[in-house]
């Protein structure tokens, strides 16, 4: 592993900072979706009974306890019950606008990092290829094979590894940015059915 690093340049100092960094965020998100989404699933039945049973006090304490971004949009509906419609979507649309922070959080350095580690390769390519030129350049080819080999091992090497890091993370940047969108469709969701429930129009299942 050593050699390998130490073959493909300084170059492979950012990119690996940059896999570590991307690595990191990539656990931290699927952390963070799953456990929402477990307190989501529990959290949406229990609050729909206290609702039947017009405990409202109960449930709007039990959305803030649970305190995922579903359950706030939730909270903030229960809260403005009393409000005209118009008012009661004003506030929930605040609300969301409010918990996309928390849903987006490390995505747009996720982004940056799929894009940092291509270019990264990119340059450790373009250098090794100078490298190699210069090797060509300073006299007998066959007397400096081994360098003229390193060098395009070089560019090879980081690009390489600017692609490994970069193609997983774009496709956890995507998977996550349609997670966000989801959980964004479910918070409105989520506030519209409360809303016509407590009306009289429906009733919860």
């Amino acid at each position: 592993m050593y050699d390998f690093l130490a073959t493909g340049g300084f170059m492979m100092i950012p990119i690996l900072i940059c896999a570590v960094l991307a690595l990191y965020i990539i656990i931290d998100r699927l952390r963070y979706f799953g456990t929402i989404t477990k307190k989501d699933g529990e959290l949406i039945k229990h609050v729909n009974a206290m609702i039947e049973r017009r405990d409202f006090e109960h449930a709007d304490f039990t959305c803030g306890q649970a305190a995922t971004p579903c359950a706030m949009v939730m909270q903030k509906t229960i809260q403005f019950r009393n409000y005209p419609d118009t008012d009661v979507k004003d506030a929930v649309n605040t609300e969301i606008n409010r918990q996309l922070p928390e849903l987006e959080h490390f995505l747009t350095a996720l982004a940056t990092i799929a894009n940092i580690s291509t270019l990264l390769g990119l340059l450790g390519t373009v250098l090794g290829t100078i490298d190699a030129f210069q090797v060509l350049t300073a006299g007998n080819a066959a007397l400096n094979q081994p360098q003229l080999v390193q060098a395009f091992a070089k560019s090879l090497i980081t690009t390489a590894a600017g692609l490994f890091v970069s193609i997983p993370s774009t496709l956890f940047y995507n998977c996550f940015v349609m997670i966000v969108n989801k959980n964004i469709a479910k918070m409105e969701s989520l506030s519209s059915d409360i809303m016509i429930r407590l009306s009289g129009r429906g009733k919860l299942l």
